[in-house]
């Protein structure tokens, strides 16, 4: 069985983009949900041109537990990788996914 990943984006997506193609032949590990918080993020059109499910999780819809936590749940994310999202990470969201949330930082350290 693979593992799952949830790639959450606010923008163009060009991360996300590298990360389904990269893991589009990988034997262990598929990017499986494609998440954006933003109604007319590109990162959503990129990903429309894939099989991989994607959809919009708009800001005020963070704060209903249920309905995020039933939509990684049907989906069986297993990982959490944070591409350009811009929304603050629900306590709740990071306490179903101990230390399998990772983000994806855009400059050198």
């Amino acid at each position: 069985m693979k593992i799952r990943l949830a790639m959450l984006a606010s923008g163009r997506g060009t991360n996300v983009a590298n990360f389904i193609e990269y893991f589009k032949i990988h034997e262990l590990i598929e990017v499986a949900l494609v998440i954006s918080d933003q109604p007319e993020a590109e990162v959503l059109k990129r990903a429309a041109k894939t099989a991989i499910p994607h959809l919009l999780i708009r800001r005020e819809q963070w704060k209903d537990a249920e309905l995020v936590l039933g939509i990684f749940r049907q989906n069986a994310i297993d990982y959490i990788i944070l591409a350009g999202f811009l929304s603050k990470i629900p306590a709740y969201l990071l306490a179903e996914y101990p230390e399998r949330v990772f983000n994806i930082h855009p400059a050198l350290l």
